[in-house]
């Protein structure tokens, strides 16, 4: 009994103790065990961390750090309207609040993300070099290439590239990811294996689809489809600087023809010109003998037909 009256009478000097020794004030919700603890640097782990909302996929997210361990009641106040100072990762300088609390909202994936009190309002210092991290990951079940098709000519090459965190490693180096193609019976294969750039080609007209399958955590995340489409080039021959269309005749010799399947860069033999008025017969190769009808009588159809030139029976208008 006269123990515990010892103690109360100790607890009810304490105050005058403190004031007297230039100690912290003990408040009357606080033992004074945990005010001596109070006088100390304040550590990650007097901290507490919140990530909202919880679910996966919902985005954006909001982390909130609060002060806890009998400090959470030292925040500015209309007698002592200093304020809680923080040292965040997202500022350089240091950023103040009201209460004991402070929040950052975040649209991505993020792993350098912490925070730690520089002060309370009572100038409890917190440890700064040792901050109370947090990550916030993104796991969301889908997520988007852009642009979803490209259509190119065959033998182009068309690079697919993935965004992060999805198409590489996630912020903590971990996870895997791989671009797949579409098979016909609609299953899936990979094509490569923790490349975020897939370079996709076809020497051959058609269609090809792709999508990047990523997992972190056992967490599996997916792409939109991306369609890559070949197409054949439409023939042309490009003489002299300019391009014509396959079949065009050269104006200035109606003899000579693009003629792609011969050459694409230069004029060939306007062949199987039979009508009158443009060739008078028909050239059957660049140095082959002239042969079908009608030659004019003022022509020997036992010469050469030579790059369309006006021997043989050719006659241009």
């Amino acid at each position: 009994m006269r123990l515990d009256r010892l103690r109360s009478a100790l607890l009810l000097l304490a105050p005058l103790v403190a004031a007297c020794i230039g100690a912290p004030d003990v408040y009357e919700d606080e033992e004074f065990t945990d005010e001596a603890q109070l006088a100390f640097t304040i550590t990650k782990d007097m901290l507490t961390v919140n990530e909202t909302p919880s679910g996966v996929n919902t985005w954006p997210k909001t982390v909130t750090w609060c002060l806890g361990s009998g400090h959470a009641t030292h925040v500015p106040t209309t007698s002592n309207p200093t304020s809680v100072q923080w040292q965040v990762s997202w500022s350089t300088s240091q950023v103040p609040s009201s209460g004991p609390c402070i929040s950052r909202t975040l649209s991505e994936e993020t792993c350098t993300l912490n925070a730690m009190v520089v002060h309370d309002s009572d100038f409890h210092t917190g440890n700064t070099a040792d901050p109370k991290a947090h990550i916030v990951y993104d796991h969301r079940a889908s997520f988007t290439i852009s642009p979803s098709s490209h259509t190119v000519p065959v033998n182009q090459a068309v690079s697919l590239v993935a965004p992060g965190p999805h198409g590489t490693r996630h912020c903590d180096g971990s996870g895997s990811f791989a671009w797949q193609v579409k098979l016909g019976n609609g299953s899936w294969q990979n094509v490569s294996s923790n490349v975020q750039t897939y370079t996709a080609n076809n020497s051959t007209p058609g269609t090809e689809t792709y999508r990047v399958r990523s997992t972190h955590q056992n967490f599996v995340s997916t792409s939109n489809e991306i369609v890559v489409t070949w197409v054949q080039p439409a023939a042309t021959c490009t003489i002299g600087g300019a391009t014509y269309a396959n079949g065009v005749v050269n104006l200035s010799n109606k003899c000579q023809v693009c003629n792609t399947s011969i050459s694409t860069t230069s004029w060939s033999n306007n062949d199987g010109f039979t009508t009158t008025g443009v060739c008078k017969a028909k050239c059957t190769g660049l140095s082959s003998l002239c042969a079908g009808s009608p030659c004019l009588s003022s022509y020997d159809c036992t010469s050469s037909c030579v790059d369309g030139a006006p021997v043989c029976g050719l006659s241009p208008e």
